[in-house]
């Protein structure tokens, strides 16, 4: 279980997340996050979004496919971005200024299963648990929704590393639903909770 820390007893962000990754040393690598609820509209969700969908389309070869509804302010329950929390040092004197790494959003499907949409991480850190921090926060914030029994997602089968991680994440895939029932390059993915 990855450990979690709400900060703020009567809401649900911010939070801190440790990760702890695996390197091609003997030693793990340790990292800690800081999640953090953003309006839709935030520049600084919409910059990482942007860059998101840059990465699509140069992998899709086409630009804004997206099958289903797009999400949007008006069908999106929570959005969150994730920062780095640094080692405070001399040569680190201020840690609100940590940069934005990775992101990602939940709507609502129906009465029992919410949607992950928008997961992203830069591509500078991917492998060092920015992604994790934010699945993990994402997975919190729906556990702790009443009547929402687990999550489904939907990855292009060009996403391999997507698909692996979410594996990974102990997600299984399931047949396309939705909006994605009749897209043949989707792949789509179920977390229950116990």
């Amino acid at each position: 279980m990855i450990p979690i820390v709400q900060l703020d007893p009567d809401h649900p962000f911010p939070l801190l997340i440790t990760t702890t990754t695996n390197t091609k040393s003997s030693t793990p690598n340790v990292e800690t996050f800081r999640i953090e609820e953003m309006d839709w509209s935030n520049p600084i969700g919409a910059a990482l979004r942007d860059a998101q969908q840059a990465e699509l389309d140069a992998r899709y070869g086409e630009t804004g496919k997206e099958p289903g509804i797009k999400p949007s302010a008006d069908n999106i329950t929570v959005f969150v971005v994730s920062y780095p929390v640094p080692i405070v040092d001399s040569a680190t004197p201020d840690p609100s200024e940590s940069i934005p790494i990775a992101c990602g959003a939940l709507r609502k499907l129906d009465e029992e299963y919410m949607e992950i949409k928008r997961m992203y991480a830069t591509p500078i850190v991917r492998g060092t648990g920015a992604a994790q921090s934010v699945l993990t926060a994402l997975e919190h914030y729906a556990r702790n929704t009443q009547g929402i029994k687990g999550i489904k997602l939907e990855a292009g089968n060009l996403h391999v590393e997507a698909i692996r991680f979410y594996i990974r994440s102990g997600y299984e895939e399931i047949p396309r639903f939705g909006h994605y029932k009749d897209v043949p390059w989707s792949r789509c993915f179920e977390k229950k909770f116990e």
